[in-house]
C-alpha cells in the first residue's frame, strides 16, 4: 500500500498529538493575569469549557478572572482532529482593597434610573463584544490613555460607604 504525503502526515499527527498541536504560551499565569499563545491555524480552543476566539493565524489572548480557580482546563482541537486536555496551573493573588467612606447614598445606592442606564451600558458592551472579528488587535500592542497618576490596578476592589 502506497501511502501520500499528506496521508502519512495525518496518520503520524493522529499517532503523535504533541507532533500535530504546536501551542505557545507567554504571560502571567495568575488571578488577573493575560496570555498571550499561538496554535495552529483552525485550532479550536476552550477554557474552562468557555470557548475562546482564535484569530485565522492561530493567534489568542486569554486572560484569568480576579478569583481563578488554582487548576482550569485548557481543551485543544486541531483541525486534523488532534484533541489535548491540559491543566493550567494559575497562581492566587493578593489585591488591594480600598475603603472609601462619605458618597452621596446615590452613588452607592443608585435610583432606578441610574440602574436603568447601567443595563443600557452593559447592554452596549455586550452588542460590541458580540461583534468582534478574527483580529486580535490587542497584539498590536497598548498606549497609555493619558498620563498621570495610576489610580488603581485591574482586579482591585472598592468597597464603598
Amino acid at each position: 500500500m502506497k501511502l501520500s504525503l499528506m496521508a502519512l502526515g495525518l496518520l503520524m499527527a493522529a499517532s503523535f498529538p504533541a507532533f500535530a498541536e504546536e501551542l505557545t504560551m507567554d504571560g502571567n499565569f495568575t488571578q488577573g493575569g493575560l496570555v498571550i499563545g499561538h496554535a495552529q491555524p483552525g485550532t479550536t480552543i476552550k477554557l474552562a469549557g468557555e470557548a475562546v476566539k482564535v484569530a485565522v493565524d492561530g493567534s489568542f489572548v486569554i486572560g484569568f478572572g480576579r478569583d481563578a480557580d488554582a487548576l482550569i482546563s485548557l481543551e485543544t482541537a486541531t483541525p486534523g482532529g488532534a484533541a489535548t486536555l491540559r491543566t493550567l496551573v494559575i497562581e492566587a493573588r493578593e489585591y488591594d482593597i480600598q475603603r472609601i467612606d462619605g458618597l452621596p447614598a446615590r452613588q452607592v445606592t443608585p435610583k432606578p434610573e441610574d440602574v436603568a442606564r447601567i443595563k443600557a451600558d452593559n447592554y452596549q458592551i455586550g452588542e460590541v463584544r458580540a461583534t468582534l472579528n478574527d483580529v486580535l488587535h490587542i497584539l498590536t500592542g497598548f498606549e497609555w490613555p493619558v498620563t498621570g497618576p495610576i489610580s488603581g490596578v485591574l482586579g482591585s476592589q472598592r468597597i464603598f460607604n
